[in-house]
């Protein structure tokens, strides 16, 4: 039988729950979260004449409870799920709902998603909500494996003790949401060292970095750290959320831990070495994920690292609702920023990446095109540089299967859309960018349009004449940063299958790896040898399955005698290049890793 338990008052409870009770308030109070947990969730289960209790927390900003303590001898059963969605579970019903509700039927009960507690004979259950008004914080269980328990009894000590945890829990919000807001774009990374500071304290690990992501989630736009070293993974920093191999798990954050042999390939590569687990939480206003909080231990945390994970997305910190004014004001990219003094539209197109348009500055979403076919006649034009193509070439290319008559229909109706949305309001049909002459399309690449992929062309052109003008390293280094800065993903990222623009990405993606190939050499020359680890892991990134890019990362970080760093890096290699069965080395790798000290036992050189 379920039953909706009422609310109890505290002056029911017997002399020695009202003891207990005054306990727990006294702990909550004492200790900071979530600190205070571990006792307060034994002296319920002593007052509730339990043998297992558990707190579960709500994640601020969504609809998820986590789990953030479990008492008993099987706790480790409890913990056997860590997260339910409002309304999954047990614990997400009574979220949901609002009630409390106890039951001594749970092995019968479909609700109950934890077989391992069932297993290890639990038959009684009772689960209160933590409210403070309408807003929900959380919710406390105790459960019962042995005889016939007093539910009731037990369920009236939890409801008492339920004010008590939500008030520490309310108090515990306060604890990293005192830093105000910055004023001014300078500001940003200062306040985010501040903010990365704070979290060390709180969280006692060894280094913290806080990043901000760009307005449109590609990539990192500021970052502040608690020390000299910066943990954030240089996927995320490059690509965004979208590079990260764990994409999926950062919406509630992530924990990487136990022998980094067993970590992803990627994340060994590209997280620096040193580190027994490392954490990722989101940072979110509004259910908008704004940036990223990266944690590192160089000894295991605790026993339990998503416990902190939990605390941290229960807490929210309150970073993002402080930040959202800052990061609604930034500016967007300064190649797609328009030109002010000009009457007429400035058009932005970002190419590397997925594919993005903006117009006079402001981002344009893909719902505003009604046609799929237009973007890719922009794209088709951005290609050809300004140079005209047919009108039978683009139908040929868009509508391969259509003939010319129905495909000119077609092209008419997508350019038609494409002219819509990114030039407005153009009188007597005087288009500025898509321009036709006869049966030839071009695209006007005046001072009105800024093209990611241009000026990437442009600065790889640059830094080439200027090295072989034997112009300073400095001068270099700068082209060639402000190029691979541009590099954002692979060219036209969200058309991935399309085979007419096959040969550009792969063009554009070996420019890349020769281009941060040279400017590793350049970091290395001036003595920048992290500069250039760092540039390589991006390398490798890029492309994994070159072998030369890998190469150059072991080698760089063996002359940085960081060799532990370069044995890691040497597995993802092998890993990569047996991925289809194991194979020779060539004698230059062989070398490499024998010099490593690797045991590489029947690998010989071909």
């Amino acid at each position: 039988m379920v039953r909706e338990a009422r609310t109890t008052d505290p002056r029911e409870l017997s002399t020695a729950g009202l003891a207990l009770l005054g306990r727990i308030a006294a702990v909550t109070h004492s200790k900071r979260f979530p600190e205070w947990v571990d006792e307060a969730l034994h002296l319920v289960r002593v007052g509730a004449f339990a043998d297992a209790s558990e707190l579960f927390v709500l994640e601020r900003g969504a609809a998820s409870l986590w789990l953030v303590g479990a008492e008993g001898s099987d706790a480790d059963a409890f913990c056997s799920v860590e997260r339910f969605d409002v309304g999954e579970g047990y614990p997400g019903v009574v979220a949901q709902s609002r009630h409390a509700l106890s039951t001594r039927e749970l092995r019968s009960d479909a609700r109950y998603l934890r077989p391992e507690v069932l297993a290890r004979g639990y038959h009684a259950y009772a689960a209160v909500p933590l409210l403070r008004g309408e807003r929900l914080f959380g919710t406390l269980q105790v459960a019962w494996s042995a005889g016939s328990p007093d539910v009731a009894r037990g369920q009236r000590f939890v409801e008492a003790v339920a004010p008590v945890l939500t008030a520490a829990l309310l108090a515990a919000r306060g604890d990293l949401e005192s830093l105000p807001a910055p004023r001014g774009t300078r500001a940003v990374g200062e306040w985010l060292d501040d903010q990365a500071q704070r979290l060390q304290r709180f969280s006692h690990a060894e280094e913290v970095s806080v990043a901000l992501l760009t307005p449109d989630s590609k990539g990192v736009a500021d970052c502040g750290s608690s020390g000299a070293t910066r943990v954030l993974c240089t996927r995320l920093s490059t690509a965004g959320p979208a590079g990260c191999p764990h994409a999926d798990a950062l919406a509630h954050g992530h924990v990487l831990e136990g022998p980094r042999s067993r970590w992803p390939a990627p994340c060994r590569c590209t997280l620096p070495a040193g580190y027994a687990q490392v954490m990722e939480v989101p940072l979110r206003d509004e259910g908008e994920t704004l940036g990223y909080a990266s944690l590192a231990w160089r000894e295991p945390v605790e026993r339990r690292p998503t416990r902190l994970l939990a605390s941290l997305l229960f807490m929210g910190w309150s970073l993002p609702a402080s930040l959202r004014p800052t990061f609604e004001a930034r500016p967007v990219p300064a190649v797609f920023a328009p030109v002010t003094g000009r009457d007429t539209h400035h058009l932005g197109l970002q190419c590397f990446g997925p594919f993005t348009v903006y117009v006079d500055g402001r981002l344009v979403p893909r719902s505003a095109f009604r046609r799929a076919k237009a973007l890719d006649i922009l794209k088709t034009l951005i290609l050809r540089q300004g140079r005209p193509i047919s009108r039978d070439a683009l139908v040929e290319r868009l509508w391969p299967d259509a003939d010319l008559e129905a495909g000119a229909r077609s092209l008419h109706v997508a350019m038609h859309d494409l002219r819509r949305v990114v030039e407005p309001d153009r009188p007597g049909r005087r288009w500025d960018y898509v321009l036709s002459h006869g049966d030839m399309f071009f695209l006007d690449l005046g001072s009105n349009c800024s093209v990611d992929l241009l000026q990437w062309r442009e600065l790889l052109a640059a830094a080439r004449t200027a090295n072989a003008k034997g112009a300073g390293d400095a001068e270099v280094i700068g082209l060639l940063e402000r190029a691979t800065a541009l590099y954002r993903g692979d060219l036209f990222a969200d058309d991935p299958d399309s085979a007419w623009c096959l040969a550009a990405r792969a063009t554009c993606r070996d420019q890349l790896l020769d281009a941060l190939d040279r400017l590793a050499r350049l970091y290395e020359r001036v003595g920048e040898a992290d500069r250039a680890v760092l540039t390589l892991r991006r390398a490798v990134q890029a492309d994994p399955f070159r072998e030369s890019a890998h190469q150059r990362l072991i080698e760089a970080l063996e002359r940085a005698h960081r060799v532990d760093e370069a044995r890691d890096c040497f597995e993802v290699f092998l890993e990569v290049a047996w991925a289809d069965g194991e194979a020779p080395l060539d004698a230059h790798m062989s070398t490499l890793g024998r010099r490593l000290g690797l045991p590489l036992g029947r690998r010989s050189a071909r």
